[in-house]
């Protein structure tokens, strides 16, 4: 499948898949599964569109500088406003010393090692924190799968580790699955192979059917990981082999540009009027969350150096979370 179809699939694919995160996020209970799906999705898409652009030779301190400004610029006007909004809340912690990782996305080291963090800052933003850790590594995983063979087995590798640790060292969320997502996105990068669509459908419905009787049903829980993660990859493979119709998505797709901005301010923007239904709460919330978040990409479209000339499918897939 060309390329352009890939990245039109992945720019809808991710704001699908922040508005589940939020949605999650929001309602709480089961629907973190869906959470998992979209985390998923980010991860991957986030290694496979790095390695198809940062491929062969190229210059790593140009790399990160280019990652650097990219991420931080976006971050640094969604700080601004979260500033101004919690002054005008007289939130606690604002002054603390927890407020500097977090104001730079790196809050998931706090939550990793188990630090108390009274700022308002940081909520959920681990996966950030994991996709700064992945820019950082990848000149060696690029390195990695330079050979078809070692590239090959550091993923089955990664792939085992990462579901031992998933229960062995709890954390929570899903920090090992999404942490192999962006290794299995890399991977596909440099060596992807076409796979039917309706193979990776009948994947999808039978996976996800497994998992809801599972979790509803049967209520038994030790198979989460497994089919969570096999659900996830095949939705990916669709994307990757077949091109979502323009029809109901071409809109959606217009969100790809604030997706990181959703990410960042969606959890300080719940509304929830003790008279009105959580439907109804739900609906406001996110409307101000997608306007507030269209606002913030705007702005920062015009005061990042790096979002000038560069193309909008790329430039979203491999900025947002």
């Amino acid at each position: 499948m060309r390329f352009e179809d890939i990245s039109y699939n992945f720019n809808v694919a991710k704001v699908l898949s922040i508005l589940m995160v939020a949605t999650g996020h929001y309602f709480g209970g089961a629907l973190w599964i869906s959470a998992t799906f979209g985390l998923v999705i980010f991860g991957f898409s986030s290694g496979f569109f790095t390695a198809q652009k940062y491929h062969g030779s190229y210059n790593i301190k140009k790399f990160w500088h280019a990652k650097i400004v990219r991420l931080w610029c976006p971050i640094l006007i969604i700080d601004i406003f979260l500033v101004l909004l919690f002054v005008a809340q007289q939130r606690p912690g604002i002054w603390s010393w927890q407020t500097l990782p977090s104001l730079l996305g790196m809050n998931g080291l706090l939550t990793w090692f188990n630090l108390a963090n009274p700022s308002p800052f940081g909520a959920g933003l681990w996966f950030f924190t994991l996709l700064v850790l992945f820019y950082l590594f990848y000149p060696l995983l690029s390195r990695l799968n330079q050979r078809h063979s070692i590239a090959t087995a550091f993923l089955l590798i990664s792939l085992v580790l990462s579901t031992i640790f998933n229960y062995t060292i709890l954390m929570g969320h899903m920090l090992w699955m999404t942490a192999f997502a962006f290794i299995a996105g890399a991977y596909w990068g440099n060596y992807s192979r076409p796979i039917p669509p309706w193979i990776c459908l009948i994947i999808t419905f039978i996976s996800f059917c497994l998992l809801l009787s599972f979790n509803t049903i049967l209520d038994y829980k030790p198979l989460n990981y497994g089919l969570i993660l096999i659900t996830s990859l095949s939705m990916i493979g669709y994307l990757l082999n077949k091109r979502l119709p323009n029809f109901g998505f071409q809109h959606t797709a217009l969100l790809s540009g604030c997706v990181i901005q959703i990410y960042f301010i969606h959890t300080y923007l719940f509304v929830k009027l003790p008279a009105v239904s959580p439907v109804i709460n739900y609906v406001i919330s996110m409307l101000i969350i997608i306007t507030v978040a269209f606002g913030l990409s705007k702005l920062t479209e015009k005061l990042n150096p790096l979002s000038v000339g560069e193309k909008p499918a790329l430039k979203t897939i491999e900025t947002a979370p």
